[in-house]
């Protein structure tokens, strides 16, 4: 027999919203917490005067008052031969490949606040707060010396250049990670429109999601197939997501259905499902535009 295609039947349009509205709040998200990552690794400034010390430049930024730091136990890290103070976990902060800002635990149990591109160049600020303080200005020396001996006038110190490969992965890692989800959020809402189903002598092949395959003809439960309304039949409902897409509208991939058993399913409008049994243990659950039509072409 020629092939036959049926277009999923047009659904609403909540799938669309739904992916648009999540695509937008993805790339609000990337914009919140990347761009004040990706300049803070380069505009983070540590100021020193009689008041503390005020860090600028990240979200994490504040001023700790002198009367809160212990400028005589201050001093440089070796990184490789004091391990305990690397981090172990963040808390509420930003922990990017050569930039850590904010709240972390460190290895050795202890809380510490941190503003770190280059771990050779790190120095540790004890605080009476119950956290140390862990920073890399681009002076080590320089900072030390200011923060035992702080004047009226504020000294102000650049945060240490990061290396040369986190210039291109911060903000490729900013960029491309919302921009993947935002990607497959888009196909996802094709789908919604673009899913066909395929009748032929192989079987049928779903095309147009990602979780399209083609069933052979000997694997489906041909006489078995009915036109059911979902909201009526609630007893073979989709109640589980395993695998599968499921937003307003649109549901693909496969689920547990309410009497457990397992489904595969590609339906936009659940009023007008077609429940095709299959012989590997599933049942496929689709909408085609047209569902008499489809059943009338697999039983010529």
């Amino acid at each position: 027999m020629e092939p036959k295609v049926f277009p999923i039947a047009r659904g609403s349009s909540a799938p669309l919203w739904f992916c648009g509205i999540l695509g937008l709040l993805t790339l609000g998200v990337a914009l919140i917490v990347g761009i004040p990552a990706f300049f803070g690794s380069r505009m983070v400034k540590f100021e020193v005067s009689h008041g503390g010390l005020r860090v600028r430049g990240d979200i994490y930024g504040r001023l700790i008052p002198a009367s809160a730091l212990q400028p005589g136990k201050a001093r440089t890290l070796d990184p490789g031969a004091e391990a305990g103070y690397a981090p172990d976990s963040r808390t509420n902060g930003i922990g990017l490949p050569n930039y850590q800002s904010g709240w972390f635990r460190l290895a050795r149990g202890s809380k510490a606040l941190l503003f770190m591109t280059d771990w050779s160049r790190a120095v540790l600020v004890p605080t009476t707060e119950g956290y140390d303080l862990l920073i890399s200005p681009a002076d080590p020396r320089a900072f030390l010396a200011a923060i035992e001996r702080p004047t009226a006038a504020v000294a102000t110190f650049p945060i240490a250049a990061g290396a040369p490969t986190s210039t291109l992965a911060l903000p490729a890692l900013i960029a491309l990670v919302p921009l993947a989800i935002t990607i497959l959020l888009g196909f996802l809402a094709y789908s919604t429109r673009a899913v066909r189903f395929v009748v032929s002598d192989e079987g049928l092949r779903i095309r147009g999601d990602l979780f399209g395959r083609l069933i052979p003809r000997g694997s489906l439960r041909i006489d078995e197939a009915r036109i059911l309304n979902l909201k009526q039949e609630p007893t073979h409902r989709p109640w589980l997501r395993t695998f599968g897409t499921g937003m307003p509208g649109y549901s693909s991939g496969w689920f547990r259905l309410k009497d457990r058993g397992k489904g595969l399913l590609f339906l936009t409008d659940p009023s007008h499902a077609i429940d095709l049994p299959t012989t590997e243990g599933y049942s496929l659950l689709i909408s085609p535009a047209d569902p008499e039509a489809f059943l009338a072409a697999f039983k010529e």
